[in-house]
């Protein structure tokens, strides 16, 4: 009876193996590591003045998947953006922004002016940033002018 039993389990296992092998199953990744998820921006830090500016009380967050970034404001759905952008190390490079506008038949717009996005930390259409810290639910970025902190959810 035990022996019964150990074949069958064996058995169940091979089976479920095989199955997975056969259908091709691939976790994909991003290989953006921590980088990956919904981020809420807590603060910003001007370098010039020293001024810091706290939006931990805010609803700005930024989210990262595979080479896309969504910023929004999520108490006013009405500012919401999409970017392209690339990581490597200590570089955050976004660019190719767009007003997120999935009702247009012609898909999202993109942006010809920056101005719109400076809430968000970006003063450029193609911004660099330093990646200061990234791990442990942090995130501190940088650019000549300020230091962004942010908390991952």
């Amino acid at each position: 009876m035990k022996k019964s039993r150990l074949y069958t389990a064996l058995l169940s296992l091979s089976l479920t193996a095989t199955t997975f092998v056969a259908c091709g199953v691939d976790l994909e990744t991003s290989g953006n590591g921590d980088l990956d998820g919904l981020w809420h921006m807590t603060a910003v830090d001007t370098i010039a003045t020293g001024g810091v500016k706290d939006l931990s009380k805010t609803k700005l967050f930024w989210a990262f998947q595979k080479d896309l970034l969504d910023i929004h404001d999520a108490d006013s759905m009405k500012y919401h953006y999409l970017l392209r952008f690339h990581h490597a190390g200590a570089l955050l490079l976004v660019n190719q922004p767009h007003f997120y506008d999935r009702l247009n038949p012609q898909g999202d717009v993109p942006m010809t002016d920056s101005t719109e996005l400076k809430p968000f930390g970006i003063n450029h259409l193609e911004e660099r940033f330093t990646v200061l810290h990234l791990g442990s639910g942090s995130m501190m970025l940088s650019t000549d002018s300020l230091i962004i902190s942010f908390k991952k959810l």
